[in-house]
This record gives C-alpha cells, structure tokens and sequence, in this order.
C-alpha cells in the first residue's frame, strides 16, 4: 500500500471509529485496532532530490530561459518540506500519546486484543468482550489520536495531490523546454 493509499484508508477508518463513538455504538476489537494501527504506525515521506539538487548547481538555474521551471521547482520542494512537516506532527503527536496511554494503563486493559489483532493464529478470541467506545471514552489520549487524525489526514493528503499536481506541470514544462512531444 503506497503512502496515500494508507492515509486514505486511515480517514476512512478513523472516520468510522469517531462516528460510531460520538452516536454510542458498540466498537470492537478489530475495527478499533484497525483504526488505530494505521493512524500509529509511523509513515514517512521521502522523495529524491537529486535532479533538483543537480539543475539548481547548473547555471542555467538562473538563466531567463528556465524562470518556469526554476519557480515549480520551488514550489514544489516547500510543498514537499510541508509534507515532510506534517507527517512528522503526525506521527510525533501519536507517539506522545502512545507514551501517555502506556503510562495510564490503556494496553494493560487491551494487551490481549492488541495480540489477537497482530497474530490471530496464535491468539484467537472465540468473542469480544471489551467495548472500545469505552476505552476511547476513559483514555483521552485515544479520543485525541482519533480526532487528531481526523482533521489532520485531509491535509497531509492535500498536500500529496498538489505535489503530484506540481510535478506534472514541471514535467511538461521540462519536457517544453527541451522540445520534446509525446
């Protein structure tokens, strides 16, 4: 699954789990852990730099000729520092509170669910027996991953779009500038 495949999949989920919260409805194990194993496995987004790096030692950089390429690669590179940006809040946020929900006592309640999720050949549960409406209710640290995720998602995935968007137009402008046609 590539990175905006699973932050898409993390909206939608983490969508679903604060919705079922908020109308009171039961949540269990493996929706809840679903939700939460992709808002805090950490995700990182990398990109090459290298030809970037390379036109911008170039003199021709500068030159009059290359101004539209020049100012995308621009754009482009603060979008991607936005991107990098907000995934680092993202997953530090989670990680903070992690630490938190493992100090308060949150796993020991769940340790058992958590390894049924990660391994259920090893550990299956015949039925559920723990509500994680509740558990998202006693620990405001999951409430705040949840919400956190929520609003912070749709724009770590404006950003990917833009980048994309960014990268087509100076692709044709790279490809105009040296005469190519497809």
């Amino acid at each position: 699954m590539n990175l905006i495949e699973h932050r898409e999949a993390s909206f939608i989920s983490t969508k679903d789990i604060i919705d079922r919260f908020k109308n009171q409805q039961t949540i269990g194990h493996r929706e809840f852990l679903d939700a939460f194993d992709k808002i805090v496995i950490e995700q990182r987004f990398e990109n090459n730099t290298n030809g970037f790096e390379k036109a911008q030692s170039s003199e021709l950089f500068d030159s009059k000729d290359f101004l539209t390429i020049r100012n995308l690669i621009r754009d482009y590179k603060k979008v991607v520092d936005d991107v990098k940006f907000r995934e680092y809040r993202q997953n530090s946020s989670s990680e903070i509170m992690e630490a938190e929900l493992l100090r308060n006592g949150f796993y020991d309640n769940a340790w058992t669910y958590f390894r049924s999720y990660y391994r259920p050949e090893e550990f299956d549960l015949e039925k559920e027996n723990i509500n994680f409406s509740e558990e998202i209710n006693r620990f405001g640290e999951v409430k705040a991953i949840f919400m956190r995720s929520e609003w912070a998602t749709p724009a770590i995935l404006n950003d990917y779009q833009t980048i994309i968007s960014i990268g087509d137009k100076l692709k044709m402008e790279i490809d105009k500038y040296l005469n190519i046609d497809y």
